[in-house]
């Protein structure tokens, strides 16, 4: 048998090249594939991530209050402070418990900076003044609160947090109106704006 020629071995090979390399180029085209979306992980983050920004929340007002016990000068307000500072603590301890079983979270609380500014500003002031300015930042923190809950809520799927957070904004909202009396302020002088920033109805 006479050898083919060399020009014929060439196209074998080339051709029997190309044929292995067509799988590859044919997956090198196809779209990339799309992630799949775990939903329950979607929600389990949505809830995990309420909790420690509601603890941040809560330890800003529990420091607030700890120091109105002490700097406050109407009786009413230093008791006011310790209820707010005692239930907040109260409420932080159950979203701090909440983390480490549910999710394996062993998360510290923080002061959030705007607390943290607020918590300086009342260090300069004393008297009457000391006492009207911590009345109207923490009816600003609850306002703050409730709004977080109002954007969060809708996507809770834990029955045992909803209950929760609802419970949180309504005895917010009996604890603004009993401040707003204090303060005496008509029908309350204090409303959620859109960016769930509280301001006063007469700015």
């Amino acid at each position: 048998m006479r050898p083919l020629p060399r020009t014929g071995t060439r196209w074998l090979v080339l051709t029997g090249l190309f044929t292995l390399a067509l799988p590859a180029l044919a997956m090198a085209d196809a779209p990339e594939p799309r992630p799949v979306i775990d939903l329950r992980t979607q929600q389990e983050n949505v809830h995990q991530r309420f909790l420690r920004m509601m603890s941040d929340h809560h330890e800003g007002l529990v420091q607030m209050g700890r120091h109105a016990q002490e700097r406050a000068q109407n009786p009413e307000v230093q008791a006011m402070a310790r209820r707010l500072a005692d239930k907040q603590q109260r409420e932080q301890q159950e979203m701090l418990r909440m983390l480490r079983e549910s999710y394996n979270d062993n998360h510290q609380p923080t002061v959030m900076p705007k607390n943290r500014v607020q918590m300086e500003q009342l260090g300069r002031l004393q008297g009457a003044e000391y006492d009207r300015e911590f009345l109207e930042f923490v009816i600003m923190h609850h306002h703050e609160g409730n709004q977080m809950i109002h954007d969060m809520r809708p996507r809770f799927t834990r029955r045992d947090l909803r209950e929760m957070a609802t419970r949180m904004e309504e005895d917010q909202k009996r604890e603004i109106a009993e401040m707003e009396r204090m303060l005496g302020w008509p029908g309350g002088m204090m409303e959620s704006g859109g960016s769930g920033m509280a301001v006063r109805k007469d700015s």
